[in-house]
């Protein structure tokens, strides 16, 4: 089994780490992502989408105000800002899948008062271009869902900005199952800490739960082409065995609750990952320079590959076909605000606003760059692409 989503970061050592019982504090972790960025200060949460709400909050925008987001997009981005009051606008993408300058200037009115920026797949924004259009009044946060670890102009991404979200969630840059982080300057740091400080922590039967995901789809991907795996991983989704990425309350556009910090078992998992941050980066370019030789499309060495995407006409079928070979390719994003179980309306999209992202979304497939994959593996993924690319 070849899965883009399920456990792509983890490695032997990993598994072994968590099988362990293993725990770090907090605190070690955001010296430890201070250091990365040379400034700021940084404060972990439990999930991205918590850390961008608490940061919208902590900049204390009004209700009116207004915060530019891409469209082609996950649908937390914009319920941690309409969460807090304040009004979402959208902004149509480029060709690298990235905020279009020419429609961000377009959109900016003078109520706006924040843009984020996605980083696309870890292809960086040109954040100097994009300072030039929205000014200096205007505040830039960073969303490194995807860019983590990747650089613009020889600068990491993540200081170009205001404030950056880190988002350490089971198919990001780094997986902790759970995570997120907030780096910006120290009195908006200590603001966030003084909104969590007095808040609940997760239970032990929920941390388990958390570190049983890891163990348990170690299993489901070992064995599933032998049929156990996949019974596995049927039972677990049937049984709701685990926490799902967006909770039927999140998918109507209201957020859950916010839990103080993160578990130290999870902690651990994304301290050890981030020592091998860069040779995720490295593994992952390899991986979709290989695609991208082989089946003819484009390779752009400044971008970090979080996933390799393609565009046809038929990406259901694409992902269909893959999967019968039990190869699981990814649909990021296969709405203009994802997942496709949700209605953008409700998350304040006007369709027809953002053409290009609506049709894209119609087109997109993403292959897998997981640092774990062998050679051999990719050589599968691409054969089976070639296959179903000679049946049409």
């Amino acid at each position: 089994m070849i899965s883009i989503s399920i456990n792509p970061n983890f490695e032997k050592d990993d598994v072994d780490l968590i099988r362990g019982g293993s725990k770090s504090g907090v605190e070690s972790l955001e010296k430890k992502i201070e250091k990365y960025f040379l400034g700021g200060k940084v404060v972990i949460v439990e999930k991205g989408r918590d850390g961008m709400q608490l940061l919208i909050k902590a900049l204390d925008l009004k209700s009116d105000d207004e915060v530019l987001v891409q469209a082609f997009t996950c649908s937390v981005v914009p319920m941690a800002i309409m969460t807090v009051g304040a009004k979402v606008v959208y902004v149509d993408i480029d060709d690298n899948y990235n905020m279009d300058l020419v429609d961000l200037k377009k959109k900016i009115t003078s109520k706006t008062k924040l843009v984020v920026v996605q980083h696309t797949f870890g292809m960086p924004v040109k954040m100097d271009e994009l300072r030039e259009v929205v000014g200096e009044k205007i505040k830039i946060i960073e969303d490194l869902a995807h860019g983590l670890g990747n650089e613009y102009k020889e600068k990491k991404l993540g200081t170009w900005g205001e404030a950056a979200i880190l988002s350490f969630g089971r198919d990001k840059v780094i997986s902790g199952v759970w995570g997120g982080a907030v780096l910006a300057n120290e009195n908006v740091i200590k603001k966030i800490k003084k909104m969590t400080e007095n808040l609940s922590v997760r239970d032990k039967i929920w941390v388990k739960g958390q570190v049983d995901y890891v163990l348990l789809m170690e299993l489901v991907m070992k064995y599933y082409s032998f049929g156990i795996g996949k019974l596995m991983h049927w039972w677990a989704k049937k049984d709701n065995w685990f926490d799902q990425p967006l909770s039927k309350m999140e998918k109507n556009g209201k957020s859950e609750k916010i839990y103080k910090n993160l578990p130290d078992e999870l902690v651990c998992i994304i301290d050890h990952q981030w020592n091998k941050l860069n040779k995720y980066i490295e593994r992952r370019k390899i991986i979709a320079k290989k695609y991208a030789d082989a089946l003819g499309e484009e390779y752009n060495d400044n971008c970090s590959y979080l996933r390799y995407s393609v565009e046809v006409y038929n990406p259901n079928s694409l992902r269909e076909f893959a999967a019968s070979k039990n190869i699981f390719l990814g649909d990021w994003y296969n709405q203009v605000i994802s997942p496709k179980s949700i209605d953008p309306k409700i998350f304040g999209y006007k369709w027809g606003s953002c053409p290009v992202a609506e049709k894209t979304s119609q087109r997109i497939v993403n292959l897998p760059t997981n640092p774990r994959l062998s050679n051999q593996e990719i050589d599968r993924v691409i054969s089976i692409i070639k296959e179903w690319k000679s049946k049409k």
